[in-house]
């Protein structure tokens, strides 16, 4: 018997010791969440609303990998700690492990020192313990070879994916070079151009752009923004407008250009700090926002961005 609130490692340690209970009592006792989950995690069809058929399938998988020695060799083991060079999910971000500790003494635990390799925490460094870090686990890679060739590409397709890997090419030293309305879902006009060939003069990105209504102001901006994200001139996007068009920049953004952006808002807020910790900086936790001015205005809203901005973001728009 062990108590629950026992250590994963013990936890561990006596299921794979207890073979009182068979496969099949336990797969009926599980729900049909959690055998869906289980069959993805083993490669298997998990489309299906009964949970017998679900079960049946993996009684039927593990039936197989038995009677196949080398299907149960290629199976990976277990593991309760990770090694180094492992891909880890740690407090709902991924982390490279680049030193593990083990516990030298008896009640002690494992030390696992991390680097961050999500977007908006690259590079930052994480030690914890790993036997009381809730929901961490090990990434697994799962090796997916390229297919045979069976036959080359016609001249015409493979022309199309030459061209788009030239187009992709960063021309960050030539200004009359433009990547921007390649990536844009839209019919250019000529004179929109302009704003984009202005700002890649000036040294620092400044432009008062003051078109009439419906001449594309909004395509201007984004293909500033889009231009300089290619070139890697920036790193940290932010539109500030009224309130009313908030969310027809984030889908204008989204739709022409592909880039996703943040409305920073009282919800946005919250969600943040339920997923990181209340101490987080909410500013911190992405690239590109979308502000409104009533927002903005708000010290407990604006502070943080300051803070930001003074210490990290240098290469901001």
């Amino acid at each position: 018997m062990v108590k629950s609130s026992a250590t994963k490692e013990a936890q561990v340690s006596a299921l794979s010791h207890k073979a009182k209970t068979p496969l099949p009592q336990i797969l009926r006792a599980l729900g049909r969440d959690e055998l869906k989950h289980a069959c993805r995690e083993h490669g298997l069809d998990d489309r299906g609303r009964s949970r017998e058929e679900l079960w049946r399938r993996l009684l039927d998988a593990c039936s197989a990998v038995s009677e196949t020695p080398d299907a149960a060799s290629s199976v990976a083991p277990f593991r309760l700690f990770p090694d180094k060079g492992d891909i880890t999910v740690v407090r709902q971000r991924q982390y490279l492990v680049t030193e593990v500790i083990p516990a030298v003494t008896e009640g002690a635990m494992t030390r696992v020192r991390l680097v961050c390799l999500d977007d908006d925490a690259q590079g930052r460094s994480l030690e914890v313990l790993w036997e009381l870090e809730l929901g961490a686990r090990i990434l697994e890679a799962k090796a997916e070879w390229p297919s045979a060739i069976e036959r080359l590409d016609e001249p015409r397709q493979f022309a199309a994916y030459f061209h788009a890997l030239k187009w992709n090419r960063v021309t960050a030293t030539d200004g009359e070079l433009f990547q921007a309305p390649f990536h844009a879902g839209i019919a250019l006009k000529s004179y929109q151009l302009t704003p984009l060939r202005k700002a890649l003069e000036l040294p620092r990105a400044n432009l008062f752009i003051a078109d009439d209504v419906g001449l594309g102001k909004t395509i201007e901006a984004g293909l500033v923004v889009q231009e300089l994200l290619l070139r890697q001139r920036i790193d940290f996007a932010l539109i500030v407008c009224p309130a009313s068009v908030t969310l027809q920049w984030k889908q204008e953004m989204e739709r022409r250009f592909g880039l996703s952006f943040e409305i920073y808002n009282r919800e946005f807020v919250t969600r943040r700090r339920q997923e990181r910790g209340f101490q987080v900086n909410p500013w911190s936790t992405h690239s590109r926002f979308i502000v409104s001015y009533q927002t903005f205005r708000r010290p407990e809203y604006r502070d943080p961005l300051l803070n930001l901005l003074e210490g990290k973001r240098k290469k901001s728009l």
